[in-house]
């Protein structure tokens, strides 16, 4: 499972990617890219000044993730935060498999942070061509990442739960 979740989060990092790289040329140079609770602009930028920042910021972001994903096993039991940590650190069996857990989270955080922005992508790009007609409304755009949101945390807590048949020292 965690290699297919592992491949989920690269395309959609390559997908963000190659959307940023479509929107480039169809972006005006000075546009609309934050927006007060109704949907209207209140915050603009420069095109070049936008592409760069949020380039780097995604490039940061899944850099950050991945550097955690593949050297997890090398940070220190005491620096590890999870929930269960009682039951997850009783053996080294249980620690390799929270190890694979915690992999699967990151995965599945990587995969929603590179979807919540090819959604705020696609919301800047149609604040700045309203010709072009909406496919995701600003606020169907914030109400898809809400339920992104509920659905990552019910699957960090699904994936993080200990085993029902052991005492998992809670």
């Amino acid at each position: 499972m965690k290699r297919h979740i592992a491949m989920v989060w690269v395309l959609a990092f390559f997908a963000l990617l190659a959307y940023l790289s479509f929107l480039a040329a169809h972006l005006p140079e000075h546009l609309a890219v934050h927006f007060d609770i109704n949907g209207k602009p209140n915050g603009y930028q420069a095109k070049m000044e936008f592409i760069t920042t949020f380039l780097w910021f995604i490039l940061m972001l899944n850099g950050v993730f991945a550097a955690i994903f593949f050297f997890l096993d090398k940070v220190p039991v005491a620096l590890v935060n999870i929930p269960w940590k009682k039951y997850w650190t009783a053996s080294p069996e249980r620690w390799t498999e929270a190890l694979h857990r915690l992999r699967i989270v990151l995965g599945l955080l990587g995969i929603f942070v590179n979807v919540s922005f090819l959604v705020t992508e696609q919301v800047i790009y149609e604040a700045n061509n309203p010709g072009m007609g909406t496919l995701l409304p600003f606020h169907s755009g914030i109400g898809t990442i809400f339920v992104m949101t509920a659905i990552l945390v019910g699957l960090v807590f699904w994936i993080s739960k200990p085993p029902q048949n052991v005492d998992g020292g809670r």
